[in-house]
C-alpha cells in the first residue's frame, strides 16, 4: 500500500506542481516506506522554505521518532526532536499534534535524562492542556495516570486510571 502511495506521487512528481502540501505528502510517503533519507531531504526543504508553518515541524519529529531505533545517538535525536516541537508550538500554540508529539518527546527524554522530573512535569503540563479539550480521551487519561505515578501522586495517578476505566471498562492497561 505505501509502495503503490510512493509509486503514484513519484509518477505525479512529473505532472503536476509541487506546492507545499505535495511535498510533506511525499515526505510522509518516503517515511512510510522507511526511506528516511529522502524524506529529511524534503522535510529539510520544507523549513528553510516555510518556517512558519508548524507542519514541517511536526513532521521532522514523526521522522525522528521513525529512526530513533537505528540512530548510533537517540539521545541528541530526541533532544533535537524537543526543539523542533517548541518551534511548532511557538508558531501554533495549540496545535494538537504538536502537543501528542511533545508528549511522547518528554516521556522519552524523562526516561534517559538526568532532569527526569522536569521533563514529565512539562509533560503533565501538556497533558492536561489536551484533557481540558479530550477529556474522554483514553490514551490521554492513561498517559496522565503514568505521569503522576512517576512523579510520585498517586492519589491523582489513581484518578486517571479510574476515569480510563469508566471511558474503557475492559482496557488492560488501566485493570493493571
Amino acid at each position: 500500500k505505501n509502495k503503490l502511495a510512493l509509486i503514484k506521487l513519484e509518477e505525479a512528481k512529473k505532472r503536476v506542481v509541487q506546492n507545499y502540501e505535495f511535498k510533506l505528502l511525499l515526505a510522509k510517503v518516503y517515511i512510510a516506506n522507511k526511506d528516511f533519507k529522502k524524506a529529511n531531504s524534503i522535510i529539510d526543504e520544507l523549513i528553510s522554505k516555510h518556517p512558519e508553518n508548524p507542519n514541517s515541524f511536526n513532521q521532522k519529529a514523526i521522522l525522528n521518532f521513525e529512526m530513533l531505533k537505528d540512530s548510533s545517538d537517540p539521545h541528541r535525536l530526541m533532544k533535537e526532536t524537543y526543539t523542533f516541537l517548541h518551534t511548532a508550538l511557538s508558531l501554533e500554540g495549540d496545535n494538537f499534534e504538536s502537543k501528542r508529539l511533545l508528549i511522547k518527546n518528554l516521556l522519552w527524554l524523562g526516561k534517559f535524562d538526568s532532569a527526569e522530573k522536569e521533563k514529565y512535569l512539562e509533560a503533565k503540563k501538556y497533558v492536561q492542556d489536551l484533557l481540558v479539550d479530550f477529556p474522554n480521551d483514553p490514551y490521554l487519561q492513561y498517559i496522565a495516570g503514568y505521569i503522576n505515578h512517576k512523579l510520585n501522586q498517586g492519589e491523582e495517578s489513581a484518578d486517571n486510571y479510574l476515569k480510563l476505566l469508566e471511558l474503557q471498562e475492559l482496557n488492560e492497561l488501566g485493570r493493571f
